[in-house]
């Protein structure tokens, strides 16, 4: 049913604001930069969205997300201005959205089932590399570094411990994330090829 993808891609943006702003405010002052919140909210719901709803939705619940909660947590939270957000948007906004799309493809494989859950936190990893290399070369391209190759390798070798913090802190709270929404989704959400056919338990 349309209505039930749709009341679903709602439910996983509210998720996805409030828990990066939820989370943002436990970060220790002066460690924003590690950007967990980003892997604990945001990056669970754009693997949600993409293998339970499909790679239209892969793609704009994680766009609509990061909108709503950078213009809070860049503009109140941090005081940058709209430039500001605008100029990190285009690397953080298209790599949630690579994700959605990359776990659009696993749709049929994940149910709600210790298998199900172990394809979907497997995506989520696989999501981290994605997102983080992506983004990386977005920090490489910006002012940080020297646009050079020894430029290029400190900036990845720098991103190495925020890294191994995605990858931990997916593996430890993306399947609880994900339960309710599996549970939720043990029926089909729409027709369509690209929407999977949940097993019934």
């Amino acid at each position: 049913m349309r209505y039930m993808r749709t009341l679903m891609a709602v439910s996983l943006i509210c998720v996805g604001v409030a828990g990066r702003l939820a989370f943002r405010g436990l970060l220790p002052h002066g460690n924003e930069i590690v950007a967990f919140d980003l892997w604990v909210s945001v990056g669970a719901v754009s693997v949600l969205a993409g293998s339970l709803l499909g790679r239209r939705y892969g793609i704009v619940v994680p766009v609509l997300v990061m909108a709503l909660s950078d213009l809070y947590v860049n503009t109140v939270l941090i005081g940058a201005g709209a430039a500001f957000v605008l100029e990190i948007a285009f690397f953080t906004w298209t790599g949630f959205a690579m994700v959605g799309l990359l776990s659009s493809h696993i749709g049929r494989h994940v149910d709600f089932s210790p298998k199900g859950l172990t394809v979907l936190t497997g995506a989520g990893l696989l999501g981290v590399v994605v997102f983080d290399a992506w983004t990386n070369l977005g920090v490489w391209l910006g002012p940080f570094y020297a646009h050079d190759l020894n430029g290029l390798i400190l900036c990845y070798t720098m991103a190495i411990p925020f890294f191994i913090g995605h990858l931990v802190t997916t593996m430890m709270l993306l399947p609880p994330v994900a339960l309710p929404f599996l549970y939720l989704a043990r029926t089909p959400l729409a027709d369509g090829a690209e929407v999977p056919e949940f097993t019934q338990v």
